[in-house]
């Protein structure tokens, strides 16, 4: 499946890690460093069962989402609308 993530901050890429592994996930970043860091370093979480990396494609572009059969909305209540503007006319 494929699965869209808004925002990059904690809770995003806690879902992006756990999805990672069975699913195409792309986390849509509102800033490029976020983005290119997630990209090349992946996602670590530690965890009672120990530390593992999930590799989780990221960017800035909302048109990475486009194919997204899922979308995951991880950011603050009063950053919701601004998060989804770009996607407008992006998704099905």
């Amino acid at each position: 499946m494929k699965i869209g993530i808004v925002g990059a901050g904690a809770i995003g890429l806690t879902f992006a890690a756990s999805l990672a592994p069975f699913h195409d996930v792309v986390v849509l970043a509102r800033r490029g460093a976020v983005a290119e860091t997630i990209a090349r370093d992946g996602v670590t979480v530690e965890s009672g069962a120990g530390i593992r990396n999930a590799r989780v494609r990221a960017t800035t572009e909302a048109r990475a989402l486009a194919c997204s059969e899922a979308l995951i909305v991880a950011v603050k209540a009063y950053s919701t609308a601004e998060a989804l503007a770009p996607l407008r006319g992006v998704l099905a």
